[in-house]
This record gives structure tokens, sequence and C-alpha cells, in this order.
């Protein structure tokens, strides 16, 4: 009996695998040909340079990295980025964009949704949303206090969300897009 298609079959495409860490190519050993051995060989060279993988691709597509890889049959190209450990901040502040950044995307999605749907359809899409909001609250919610955190001995929020972002590491400002802000 052969073992159903899910992650642990779905293998590379019969084709050339193509996989970059950080932008740099990176010569798959062939024995590596599913999605989370291949995930697996990636996370151990960014672990060689002390770093953590931060974003994983395949074939465009974006993999969440706190779940098992999804079944992906035939995949050609694995894109992984990886950042610092020193970089604990920064990645805390970009995993929070990411998932501000999947809330947008599936807010626009689900837009139609509740206009062509009953209310109940609507109910539940608004419960899926409220759910990932807390996300990207929560992520932040682990910089440490000497970033944005407390003033005075109690928390402002204001102080991030008011642009003093003077304190963080220079290089984060390059890595975000520009934020359009509306005026109160």
């Amino acid at each position: 009996m052969a073992a159903p298609n899910n992650f642990y079959t779905s293998k590379a495409s019969k084709g050339d695998l193509v996989a970059f860490l950080d932008g740099a190519p990176v010569a798959i050993p062939s024995e590596r040909n599913t999605l989370n051995s291949i995930r697996c060989f990636l996370e151990t060279l960014a672990l060689s340079k002390q770093h953590v993988l931060f974003s994983l691709k395949v074939d465009g597509i974006a993999i969440d990295l706190s779940l098992s890889a999804p079944p992906m049959p035939g995949f050609s190209r694995v894109d992984a980025e990886s950042v610092s450990l020193d970089d604990g901040p920064l990645l805390v502040l970009k995993k929070a964009w990411q998932q501000a950044e999947h809330v947008r995307q599936r807010v626009e999605a689900s837009l139609t949704l509740v206009l062509i749907n009953e209310a109940s359809v609507a109910c539940e899409l608004w419960w899926d949303m409220a759910r990932l909001m807390k996300d990207p609250i929560l992520t932040m919610s682990f910089l440490p206090d000497h970033l944005c955190g407390p003033a005075n001995g109690r928390f402002r929020s204001s102080n991030c969300a008011n642009g003093n972002w003077s304190r963080l590491p220079s290089s984060f400002a390059m890595s975000m897009p520009p934020v359009s802000r509306a005026t109160r």
C-alpha cells in the first residue's frame, strides 16, 4: 500500500532543485529531497552561522515556520532568510510586521465574502480576523523594555506608535516598507 501524498512523501521536482539562504545559492545534498529535510538542512546551515531561519518560501509561497511543512509535491525552488541571534528585537519586529501584513491581506480577501454571504458567515470571518489581529500585538510584547517599553513605571505603547524608533537598529528601518500614517 502506497503512503499518502503528504509532507513525508512530497518530493522536489525531478528537475533541478535550487535553494537559497540569504540570497546565496546552497547546494542541497541529493538525499535531502523532501521539503522537511531541506528545511532542516537550511536551519542547520543558519545555526552554524549563529542565525535562525526567519522566512521560508517554496516556489514563491510563504511557509509558516511555526508549523510543519504542508504538502508541496513537485516544488523546484526554496528561498530562506535568516537573522542573527543577536538581532532578537529586529526578528520580533519583522515577525509582527509579517503578521500584520497577513491580517491586512485576509481582511481584503474577506470583504467580498462578507458582502455576498449570510450574516453567520460574516460573523465567523470576523472572529477569525479578531484572533489573527491579536498575533502582532502578542508578538510585540516580546520586545525588550528598553526599546519602547515602560516609561515612568507604566507601559506606554505610544512610544513606538508615535514613531519613537530611535533606539532600534538602523538595519530595521531599511528593511521595512514606508508606512502611510492616517491623520487623527
